[in-house]
């Protein structure tokens, strides 16, 4: 905490004030959201993270790291992305994430990461599909060839069912190449599976909407759909804070009177 320079009066709510209680609990849930993004953010940066094995963290290292997120959090505001921004992968959760921790908005912080991760693992999703022909192919091919090729390249073994998650296989006003694109199919683990993802009815059992497509999405995609609904979540709350925030009630001024006069 800074220090006065001595001989000047120092501002103090009055100790027998509620509002004395209200500063040194505020200032006691900081100091505990503050040492638990620290904690955070030091397991985030650990090599060993990565691979599934964290280092024990040192209280020393999470007081330190504390500090510098309580310096940072008393300089120049960062600001949050735009509306458009915020939709952009990895820039507008992590600028948003460095603002709400900038802004003691611990809640929103975690959010925007859960974001940044689901950007990260979309990310990883598409480009595991490199070896498979996710640059795609110019020319027509018919999809005998591209089974063939993806066979080869082991996105799908071998009779394994191919669902067309987007562009239905008999639609013939779409190209090939665009039709039977990596980025649109999904291998099912079964044929009974594939039935169901097109409403067939199997053993006396049959896929609602939610269920088929849900089924029949590409890996890929349900991270990169639930990034983006989370995106639309922190909008709301965002949008929802400017026009009616929330703040605590204030204590009765009566009641402080006659604690007052009691003591």
């Amino acid at each position: 905490m800074a220090r006065m320079p001595r001989g000047e009066p120092r501002s103090v709510p009055d100790p027998h004030d509620d509002d004395y209680d209200a500063m040194l609990k505020k200032e006691s849930d900081d100091k505990i959201w503050r040492d638990a993004a620290a904690a955070y953010l030091l397991t985030l940066n650990d090599p060993g993270f990565a691979i599934g094995a964290p280092n024990p963290l040192k209280p020393e290292d999470i007081q330190s790291m504390s500090k510098g997120i309580e310096e940072f959090q008393g300089s120049k505001p960062v600001g949050h992305a735009s509306t458009l921004g915020s939709f952009v992968p990895f820039y507008g959760p992590a600028r948003n994430s460095v603002a709400d921790l900038q802004e003691k908005n611990y809640a929103g912080a975690a959010l925007d990461q859960a974001i940044l991760a689901l950007d990260a693992s979309s990310l990883g999703e598409i480009a595991s599909l490199a070896p498979h022909g996710l640059l795609g192919k110019a020319g027509s091919q018919t999809w005998r060839q591209h089974r063939r090729a993806y066979g080869a390249s082991g996105f799908a073994a071998k009779g394994q069912p191919i669902h067309h998650s987007f562009i239905p296989q008999r639609m013939r006003e779409v190209p090939d190449w665009l039709k039977h694109h990596v980025l649109g199919l999904k291998p099912m683990d079964t044929q009974a599976e594939h039935n169901l993802v097109h409403g067939k009815t199997v053993g006396g059992q049959r896929y609602n909407w939610a269920q088929r497509t849900l089924g029949g999405m590409p890996d890929w995609t349900k991270p990169f759909a639930a990034s983006y609904a989370g995106r639309l979540v922190d909008q709301a709350n965002r949008f929802a804070q400017s026009h009616w925030p929330w703040t605590p009630p204030a204590p009765e001024q009566g009641a402080r009177s006659r604690d007052r006069s009691s003591q």
